[in-house]
């Protein structure tokens, strides 16, 4: 059974393509209650993959390629789109291609989509894939860093510009952030995925969340995690900010980009002949899975 909100963008994808795709959809949990870092005041995020195989790659499907709840707490996407997002390595994507479905249809279209993620598990953890991580990472590090310099103007100024006191949003947007940095470093270290972070860690992260963790400290530990990732695997800009560039050796650790590629273009071509193609880009930067539209228009 879906969980309300989900049976909600279901019932939305009713509306606008005509399609019901429940048996064709598989839904993942996510966020605090899959990272080990839930509170009392956690609410469960899911990603939903939604893949009847007939509007896979389908150009003018009437099916969009994705649809998410207001808050974005409920993220859910076309299983073309879905590939598409592994070759990219998107981290949410990567991160629930190694998980079992909390719920999921009994349609041909869910073991198509957990066949692949099967498949592409051991190509996942790309340079690209570390890389989002890390501008991930470094966006927060960014913020954190202004604010610092706010604090050491105003001692008694709030950490976000325009509100009046840390809230736990901004808890919660740096425990994620760091989290990503920790990812980053690990993943550039080992070229494998974390399974899961030592309890030390956890209980860490689990105190910046809940405002339980002092600026100074805080601080500390992003430096740390930057001073890491800059010492191994990049350099700073001219401002001193972290850029993350890969030399050779770590590009060649992590170079599996064009293998998992390869994974999901024969994974969509054994299910559906010349129709597609598998992940690529065109010029203009948009995403699509490759296709001879003659093929499809005989």
């Amino acid at each position: 059974m879906f969980p309300g909100e989900l049976k909600e963008i279901l019932a939305q994808l009713h509306a606008i393509s005509g399609l019901d795709v429940r048996e064709d959809s598989m839904a993942y949990l996510t966020g605090s209650h899959a990272q080990g870092l839930a509170t009392p005041e956690s609410d469960f995020d899911y990603l939903m993959v939604y893949a009847p195989l007939a509007e896979l790659g389908v150009p003018f499907s009437p099916l969009p390629e994705q649809l998410h709840s207001e808050d974005k707490s409920q993220k859910t996407y076309r299983g073309d789109k879905f590939a598409r997002m592994l070759a990219d390595g998107n981290a949410d994507s990567v991160s629930v291609a190694f998980l079992e479905p909390a719920v999921r249809g009994l349609g041909v279209g869910v073991a198509f989509v957990e066949t692949l993620c099967r498949k592409v598990q051991p190509h996942l953890m790309t340079q690209q894939y570390v890389c989002n991580c890390a501008n991930h990472y470094a966006r927060t590090y960014s913020e954190l860093q202004k604010r610092r310099s706010v604090r050491e103007q105003d001692p008694d100024a709030p950490l976000i510009a325009g509100l009046g006191k840390r809230s736990r949003l901004d808890d919660k947007y740096l425990a994620h952030g760091l989290r990503m940095g920790l990812h980053a470093l690990h993943t550039e270290r080992t070229g494998q995925r974390q399974e899961a972070f030592a309890e030390e860690t956890q209980a860490r992260l689990r105190a910046l969340k809940t405002h339980q963790m002092p600026f100074p400290e805080t601080l500390a530990w992003f430096e740390d995690v930057s001073a890491a990732l800059l010492y191994e695997g990049s350099t700073p800009n001219a401002d001193g900010a972290p850029v993350f560039l890969y030399n050779a050796a770590r590009a060649a650790h992590l170079g599996r980009g064009e293998t998992l590629r390869a994974v999901i273009t024969q994974h969509f071509r054994a299910t559906f002949g010349c129709r597609a193609g598998g992940p690529t880009r065109t010029r203009s930067g948009d995403d699509h899975i490759n296709d001879s539209r003659a093929d499809r228009l005989k």
